[in-house]
């Protein structure tokens, strides 16, 4: 893969980068329907690979959060176009790495040292490169370590990059800015804190320590004298990725242990540690040889506030059914879905929404047992999602409806599903 030499990290010139896509994305569209026009089979999927193409080659050169949100989004297969997702999907682990003589700034700038005056050996090519940062092997006696360099100018352009993808955001969901101010802040918050190694590390030490009860589950030593605000040095575990490892053949048993070991990780954090590794997607995850989990990062992680988690654990744990109207409309309102100044008519139309929309979300919760590789359940969910979206009513509603807290869990539980949709895994869900 090509290394890159140089990230544009001055927000006029991200900006500039990010309107000449824009504009050969408009220009795909045209030659789309000029050929059309001659062409009727033509077809929607040669325009989004095209502009997929186009768009994630932006995103991987301006790197950080921009390339994170796109990283989000591939999370669900069901939000975009196959071709966006796998397209995007890249930014997980498989992004264009940062040139070795950048790497070696980096590490010289924030540990005091160049590589080779640390380690006895070093990579001079990334074994893994993502949104925010890459990652190279190295050798000290003869232990090996997983050394994450952040790119160069990440932390300063989250703001920047934020503020551009703001009006974008706002046309899109039809809100006024201020109304998003909320779900921006929390963004920004934990991109600044994925941004800071330190943080990171101080994660990862805590919840080492309060994650070892759970069986199945490792995760690598840190190496406090090793790493710095924008480098981090780990133990190197050898592995498999979570997408790779569900492509091999593999017995059902094999699947279901492995997406058990999982659920169960999620689960103990939500519910015992309030506490959460919120970046569930495939490059994330080891399989190693005798089928044990690792977890890679720590970056981003999510700390559940009581009032959140309160209303939250009710309506996960209670039949819907159960409440009434009037039960079901103060919960809401605890969750910010519902205000006290909304029309009844309107309290009438999301109450509705949410009882049928959180049944089907947690209908792994309510069974036993759930098949997550049956494509049926997230077919409906995406199915339901696109009516919801063309309904006026909703349309027309400017209020920006939910809690920030909302936005990690609910990441947090898509991508769940999503990782145990590709194991193709059964688990045990209580």
């Amino acid at each position: 893969m090509d290394q890159q030499k140089k990230i544009a990290s001055d927000k006029w010139q991200r900006a500039l980068k990010l309107a000449k896509t824009g504009a050969k994305v408009g220009a795909n569209y045209m030659k789309h329907y000029a050929k059309k026009v001659i062409q009727s089979e033509v077809s929607q999927e040669d325009l989004d690979k095209a502009n997929a193409e186009e768009i994630y080659e932006t995103l991987s050169e301006l790197k950080g959060s921009v390339l994170k949100v796109a990283q989000m989004l591939a999370m669900d297969d069901y939000v975009m176009p196959e071709a966006y997702v796998k397209m995007f999907q890249q930014a997980q682990y498989q992004a264009p790495p940062l040139s070795y003589a950048l790497v070696k700034n980096q590490i010289k700038k924030h540990l005091g040292f160049y590589p080779e005056e640390i380690f006895d050996e070093f990579s001079n090519q990334a074994k893994h490169a993502a949104s925010i940062g890459q990652v190279h092997k190295a050798k000290k006696g003869d232990h090996f370590y997983a050394v994450k360099i952040q790119y160069p100018g990440v932390a300063n352009s989250i703001k920047s990059d934020l503020n551009l993808a703001k009006p974008m955001a706002t046309r899109i969901m039809g809100l006024k800015g201020k109304n998003l101010d909320k779900y921006f802040q929390e963004v920004e918050e934990k991109l600044m804190e994925e941004a800071d190694y330190d943080h990171e590390l101080s994660q990862a030490l805590k919840l080492k320590e309060r994650l070892a009860p759970l069986n199945g589950i490792v995760i690598p030593s840190y190496y406090p004298k090793m790493s710095g605000k924008r480098v981090i040095t780990m133990d190197w575990i050898d592995g498999v990725h979570w997408d790779k490892f569900a492509a091999q053949d593999l017995s059902q048993e094999t699947r279901n242990q492995i997406g058990q070991i999982l659920w169960d990780f999620y689960s103990y954090q939500i519910w015992e540690l309030k506490e959460f590794h919120a970046d569930p997607h495939p490059g994330n995850f080891l399989v190693t040889s005798n089928n044990e989990l690792a977890v890679l990062d720590f970056g981003c992680t999510k700390a559940i506030p009581d009032e959140y988690f309160e209303p939250f654990n009710i309506l996960i744990k209670t039949n819907l059914d159960d409440f009434s109207d009037q039960e079901l409309k103060k919960k809401m309102i605890e969750i910010e879905l519902l205000f006290e100044d909304d029309t009844d008519d309107m309290s009438s139309l999301f109450i509705d929404i949410f009882r049928e929309m959180l049944n089907k979300l947690k209908e792994p919760f309510d069974a036993k047992k759930f098949d997550f590789s049956d494509p049926k359940f997230f077919e409906s969910l995406a199915e339901r999602g696109k009516e919801l979206s063309k309904m006026e009513k909703l349309r027309k509603d400017k209020k920006a409806r939910g809690s920030r807290h909302a936005i990690y869990m609910n990441r947090t539980f898509f991508g769940l599903y999503n990782l145990l949709h590709i194991m193709k895994a059964e688990v045990k869900t209580q």
